[in-house]
């Protein structure tokens, strides 16, 4: 749910999250910074926006579940008492958000809002042995007018995909998008659980070499330091 932090980055290659990492430095960088108005943080799950918003286009990357949890605000049917003070912080709980929910809601928003010959651009991930036409969501309102392949890797790709808004009367309720997936498909969980060796097993690895690395650095007779704190120190320093 966080748009933009000064925590570290996701990339897994990158220790230091750069000043001019934001959307308003890719909208300059393209030539449309005075177009920025301001960044919205929320619930996709809890759209706010009312009825009748507009818009022109709706381009997204919707969260996988690789680097970015897939969690949505959960409303608890049971409440427990509130020992919570007026001063201290207030983090909702949150529940999983399937790949499939999110489309279908993904859709369903985009045929109320969008303008009608409006646009919306986002990626579809999958695993390159699943895929079938029948993946691709649907909805009455959106024609798919756009569909290409980026590879990711040997085993997982992803899909741009481009849908037109239709010219009809009103959409309502009733006109619920299609997503179809395989039974129980979980894009995280193949992701992982296909790779040559589980997640667990790459951190168990990677730990066991750093263990090593450091012991033959002390049989050279290398002082050991500790350098979380300069990493931290210098992350500060980037937005000060």
């Amino acid at each position: 749910m966080m748009l933009h932090g000064r925590s570290r980055p996701s990339r897994i290659t990158q220790k230091v999250r750069e000043r001019d990492e934001r959307v308003r430095a890719n909208l300059e960088q393209y030539g449309c910074g005075d177009r920025y108005i301001d960044v919205i943080i929320s619930d996709f799950s809890n759209p706010l926006w009312r009825e009748g918003v507009e818009f022109d286009a709706i381009i997204t990357d919707p969260p996988y579940g690789i680097r970015e949890s897939t969690e949505k605000v959960e409303s608890k049917a049971t409440s427990k008492q509130n020992t919570r003070t007026k001063d201290m912080p207030h983090y909702p709980s949150t529940s999983h958000y399937s790949l499939q929910q999110l489309y279908m809601d993904l859709l369903h928003f985009s045929a109320q809002h969008l303008k009608v010959g409006g646009r919306l651009v986002c990626w579809l991930p999958y695993h390159r042995d699943d895929y079938t036409n029948e993946m691709i969501p649907q909805h009455s309102s959106l024609v798919l007018v756009g569909n290409s392949e980026q590879p990711l890797s040997g085993l997982t790709s992803r899909r741009l995909l481009t849908y037109e808004r239709r010219d009809i009367h009103a959409t309502d309720d009733s006109e619920q998008p299609s997503c179809e997936f395989p039974n129980s498909y979980d894009f995280r969980d193949r992701y992982f659980n296909n790779a040559p060796e589980s997640r667990t097993e790459r951190r168990t690895r990677k730990a066991e070499q750093r263990e090593l690395g450091r012991i033959e650095a002390l049989k050279r007779g290398k002082i050991i330091t500790d350098n979380k704190e300069a990493k931290n120190n210098l992350n500060k320093s980037r937005f000060n």
